[in-house]
């Protein structure tokens, strides 16, 4: 079975599903719609041959995410428009698309669609299940012929539906992609997300374009955190025993979302570790 070295950027952790679903959709609807219009993929990105079908697509001089190219698939009827898309959602199966994928018998298709995520450029996302790993493969048509294929993290409850939005109101949609990260092994789990925009095929992080989406989808997990943190003086709970990392563990996170997203440089720092009696972090976001 094919299947492709993912290295991302973006490290996340966890939160609680139905706050996190509430959360996400009303993201989806308040996202920011006042970002530049799209372009094609920056001078500052560019991708490196690693070995026989595999690249590595670098931005800003740093590795972003692996990519795999694809040989043609002569049987397999490619959408042309965002028109014949919609068609192409209705009369594919999603064994067609485990098909094309070279996806194995032991991993299934859970959702796929196909969408407008460039101009002119109609891609298939799909999202698979084996064993515990949960991903978005994103396949759009390479120049040349064939397709470049990225995995996608995909971490947060919601349908595929979510996670494939026009956030900029261009036309073009988006793919966000939720992690796991380390940290917070007893508390409610947090999620981070990154959103990535696709031209000729090959992804960008455009996640620091959209603050509006982060104040809606990921802030509000921090301050659910925060709250039990520092409950009330008359609440009867005790404080939990993660509660003296989880701190330490919020306080990246929000050193993460200020340097990523609101782009202040001076913002984080190294690495965590903690053991029985030590909670200590070094923070780089």
């Amino acid at each position: 079975m094919r299947r492709q070295l993912l290295l991302t950027r973006g490290c996340a952790l966890q939160f609680n599903h139905s706050r996190v679903v509430i959360a996400f959709s009303i993201a989806i609807l308040s996202a920011a719609r006042l970002a530049p219009a799209a372009v094609p993929m920056a001078q500052d990105t560019h991708i490196q041959h690693i070995s026989g079908s595999l690249f590595m697509v670098v931005q800003d001089g740093r590795p972003l995410i692996g990519v795999t190219r694809l040989q043609t698939r002569p049987g397999f009827k490619w959408p042309t428009d965002a028109a014949d898309s919609l068609l192409a959602n209705r009369r594919t199966s999603k064994d067609a698309v485990g098909a094309f994928l070279e996806f194995g018998r032991n991993t299934g298709v859970g959702e796929f669609r196909f969408a407008l995520l460039g101009p002119k450029e109609v891609c298939l996302i799909a999202r698979w299940h084996r064993r515990d790993a949960a991903l978005q493969e994103v396949v759009c048509p390479a120049s040349g012929g064939g397709y470049w294929d990225t995995s996608l993290s995909h971490a947060a409850p919601g349908p595929l539906a979510w996670c494939v939005v026009d956030l900029k109101g261009n036309g073009d949609s988006e793919v966000v992609s939720s992690g796991i990260g380390t940290g917070a092994y007893a508390a409610p789990p947090i999620y981070w997300y990154t959103v990535y925009s696709f031209r000729d095929g090959l992804p960008r992080d455009v996640s620091s374009d959209f603050p509006e989406f982060y104040r809606a989808a990921f802030l509000p997990q921090l301050s659910a955190i925060e709250r039990m943190l520092n409950p009330p003086e008359d609440a009867q709970a005790p404080t939990p025993k993660w509660a003296p990392f989880e701190s330490l563990v919020l306080r990246f996170m929000r050193l993460k979302y200020e340097r990523r997203i609101l782009g202040e440089k001076r913002a984080g720092g190294g690495r965590d570790s903690h053991g029985p009696n030590r909670h200590t972090l070094t923070f780089r976001a």
